[in-house]
């Protein structure tokens, strides 16, 4: 399956690309600094470009300074428009706007309802959503789970193979009763039947 890829101003330590042919590159804005930095060339560069100068780049989207989508969003809307469905994103997650991510958790939730795979790398941790579905992780995986209800109660959710395990119990998004689980040695898999769940574990090093 072809990945698009997207880069933004975020945290990027673990920024890691092994582009295959079909994927696609791009930068959010100032992301395009990151990529540059590790030798990395964008197929497309997509910003206001309130937070830094407009690249020397072939292919440029400027996009207006006063809108109601964030640049990640429209990111986003492009790479769905190239055709994609599964995307990974990097440098969506910290930075100095604590803002732009929550807005990026809104945005990953949104549209995996629509079908969409979307992944957040992190410097310390990735997140997910899924929605009426399940996830898997294999055995050997460290470190923390944490599992979070989006948009209201979430009924239905399976927490099996980590430490702490529930079935069938509805989460609720006013109480973190998913918070701080762990990997413990054996394949994992989380579930939910009528909902989102947004899943956040940490990277593996």
């Amino acid at each position: 399956m072809s990945t698009c890829f997207i880069v933004g101003a975020g945290d990027c330590k673990n920024l890691g690309i092994n582009k295959k042919d079909g994927d696609l590159i791009i930068a959010a804005d100032a992301g395009y600094q990151y990529l540059k930095n590790k030798g990395l060339t964008p197929d497309v560069v997509i910003g206001d470009f309130d937070s830094a100068p407009v690249p020397a780049h072939k292919n440029v989207i400027k996009l207006k300074v006063e809108k109601d989508e964030t640049d990640m969003e429209m990111c986003m809307r492009h790479g769905i428009k190239e055709g994609f469905t599964n995307f990974v994103i990097f440098g969506g997650l910290g930075g100095k706007r604590i803002a732009h991510t929550i807005a990026n958790l809104q945005m990953i939730c949104n549209y995996t309802k629509q079908g969409y795979n979307i992944t957040m790398v992190g410097d310390e941790t990735m997140i997910t959503a899924i929605y009426n579905d399940y996830i898997v992780f294999p055995k050997g995986m460290k470190g923390d789970v944490s599992v979070f209800a989006h948009g209201g109660d979430v009924n239905h959710v399976s927490i099996e193979g980590l430490k702490y395990e529930v079935r069938d119990v509805t989460l609720t998004s006013d109480f973190a009763l998913g918070v701080s689980n762990s990997f413990i040695d054996k394949e994992a898999r989380i579930s939910v039947e009528d909902g989102v769940l947004i899943i956040m574990w940490s990277v593996q090093k």
